[in-house]
């Protein structure tokens, strides 16, 4: 079992690599997206990798750069609970070869599993 709650092997499984993207570089977000929210979204995890993919997923859009998205998703507890009830409102769209959607829908379902976070 994983540090935050998954088996690695199982969860890569159902990942798809796409044409710029490699299994392990949505595994690597879907692992650091559940570490960013389980320790609270410090500021130090949202670095400017976490950030180049997040504002491609669940719906973000850029926010013109990583402090405008900060601003926006992370400045204080209200924005920090706008920004999960986004992620699970979002429907995942897109082939999986082609997007993060297959990432996306890992992380919907264990944020919906994780009702302590909500």
């Amino acid at each position: 079992m994983h540090l935050y709650g998954f088996d690695r092997p199982a969860v890569s499984d159902h990942l798809t690599a796409t044409e710029f993207h490699t299994v392990a570089d949505k595994q690597w977000f879907i692992d650091h997206f559940k570490k960013f929210v389980t320790k609270g979204m410090p500021r130090h995890l949202f670095t400017k990798r976490f950030y180049d993919r997040l504002n491609g997923c669940f719906g973000f859009c850029a926010e013109y750069d990583i402090y405008g998205f900060w601003s926006v998703w992370f400045e204080d507890m209200g924005a920090k609970a706008r920004f999960l009830k986004q992620v699970l409102a979002h429907s995942c769209y897109g082939h999986a070869d082609c997007t993060y959607s297959d990432a996306e829908r890992i992380i919907i379902d264990w944020l919906e599993s994780q009702p302590a976070l909500l």
